[in-house]
């Protein structure tokens, strides 16, 4: 079987598409750092830099 084919079943979904480590890191610096990013609300900060670690795509440490 041909494996550019796609026929009626394809039983093999296409594999993710992955971002190069270079547009990955671009990604990363432009996010603000999390030390600065909530600092205006004190004890209340604790919140949302919980919520961007868990996300993954909030501040950055």
């Amino acid at each position: 079987m041909n494996r550019g084919s796609r026929g009626a079943l394809s039983l093999m979904p296409p594999p993710p598409v992955r971002k190069p480590k270079l547009a990955e890191d671009m990604e990363k610096a432009a996010q603000p750092d999390c030390r600065t990013a909530y600092r205006d609300r004190g004890l209340l900060a604790v919140v949302p830099l919980a919520n961007d670690t868990l996300k993954g795509d909030g501040c950055r440490w």
